[in-house]
């Protein structure tokens, strides 16, 4: 097909296009519509991490090593975390999240760590690049619990990161037969100095509330709209054409006949007051 017989399809179907790009966009616009909306809020917290490096032994800020950020991350989105914020925000006194709960699981298991897996589900946490800095994101059907839960977030992470290093330090103790070393020997670290240890949690920025909802997106939606409502347009036209062998252009013509046109005749438009002229018959006329 050449871009004359293309144009010459699309003239032809103008109406199908048009029809399908209508249905494409009123099905995007209710849809963005109907579809409950998301706010999502953000708080930023400043990680900083020291390790020892394995080669040197010598403590080195954790970004530098692989892995140490997304060990970070899933701190956040661990079940210990996400219990904090049920308690700091009573979530589990909510008369709704009981009924829910009920109806869900039929009482079985805990509340407070179903209502955390849910929140983890709405959660995302991930590094800014090449920095030591996290973005606690939280998605939620109201703007004003986003931001609460965002912050919650970030306040328990900084929490149980200072129960993790204690915890790891009463575990770096040594025993009394650990203590007594031998002449020569390297001194062994303080208690506590490990990663856990050296890591510091600030908050950079809280979550503020939502001015707009995160979804539906109305401007993707309608641009997505527009492209896929066209495409698929165009494409039912041409299928349409495919299946009507109507010859519309001097190229039809000549494709389907094998042989060379020689010429045409064009279709002539008169005025009206002409084709009055020619179709007026005299008075008596037989």
């Amino acid at each position: 097909m050449t871009l004359n017989q293309f144009k010459t399809v699309l003239k032809a179907r103008k109406w199908v296009v048009l029809t399908t790009l209508a249905i494409a966009l009123g099905a995007a616009v209710a849809l963005s519509w109907l579809l409950p909306a998301r706010w999502t809020a953000t708080a930023a917290v400043l990680v900083d991490s020291k390790s020892p490096d394995p080669a040197s032994g010598m403590l080195v800020p954790s970004q530098t090593l692989p892995g140490a950020m997304a060990t970070q991350v899933e701190i956040i989105r661990s079940r210990k975390v996400a219990l904090k914020v049920v308690e700091a925000l009573r979530l589990d006194q909510s008369q709704a999240a009981q009924q829910q709960w009920r109806a869900e699981t039929q009482g079985r298991g805990s509340l407070k760590v179903w209502l955390a897996d849910r929140l983890v589900g709405r959660l995302d946490a991930a590094p800014a690049r090449d920095s030591s800095v996290i973005r606690i994101s939280y998605a939620g059907d109201d703007p004003q619990l986003a931001a609460a839960a965002a912050n919650a977030f970030a306040s328990a992470y900084s929490a149980a990161n200072l129960e993790l290093k204690d915890e790891l330090a009463r575990q770096s103790v040594p025993g009394p037969a650990e203590r007594t070393q031998a002449d020569g020997a390297a001194p062994r670290a303080p208690p506590g100095e490990s990663l856990a240890a050296q890591t510091n949690i600030a908050v950079l920025s809280p979550a503020v509330e939502p001015i707009e909802p995160s979804f539906p997106k109305w401007p993707l939606n309608i641009a997505l709209a527009l492209g896929l409502g066209a495409l698929l347009g165009v494409c039912i036209a041409l299928v349409m054409e495919a299946l009507d062998r109507r010859l519309r252009s001097e190229a039809d013509v000549a494709g389907a006949l094998g042989v060379p046109l020689l010429a045409t005749l064009p279709h002539a438009r008169f005025p009206r007051i002409v084709r009055r002229l020619l179709t007026h018959r005299p008075q008596g006329a037989a």
